[in-house]
C-alpha cells in the first residue's frame, strides 16, 4: 500500500513520479477541488485500477491533540490510498440502489 497527501496543484507531479501498479486507488477529496478532475488524472495514470473517491478530505489526525489534520488557509487537499495486488488481488465498485428519492 502506498499513501499520497498533497494539494490538488501537485498531484499530476505526484503520480507522474509513481512507480507503482494499483489495483484499487481510495481517494479523498476536499470538496473545494473539482473531483472529476482528480477522477481524469487517476484514470489516464492508472487505467486499469478500480477507484473510489469521495468529496471529504478523509484527513485524520495521528496527533493525539486534534482529531483532523490541519487545512490552513487554503483547504485543497487529495489524500491516496493505493492499494497493489499484494494487498487486493481485484477490486469491483457496486452500485447499490437505496431506494430514497430524497
Amino acid at each position: 500500500m502506498l499513501s499520497l497527501l498533497g494539494s490538488a496543484s501537485q498531484l499530476a507531479q505526484q503520480l507522474a513520479a509513481l512507480r507503482f501498479d494499483p489495483t484499487y486507488i481510495a481517494g479523498f477529496v476536499s470538496p473545494h477541488v473539482d473531483i472529476d478532475a482528480v477522477a481524469r488524472q487517476l484514470t489516464q495514470r492508472f487505467p486499469q485500477a478500480v477507484i473510489s473517491l469521495c468529496t471529504t478530505s478523509g484527513e485524520l489526525s495521528s496527533d493525539n491533540q486534534r482529531l483532523y489534520c490541519a487545512t490552513g488557509s487554503h483547504w485543497d487537499r487529495v489524500v491516496l490510498q493505493l492499494f497493489d495486488a499484494s494487498v487486493i488481488a481485484a477490486a469491483e465498485i457496486v452500485r447499490v440502489p437505496l431506494e430514497c428519492e430524497d
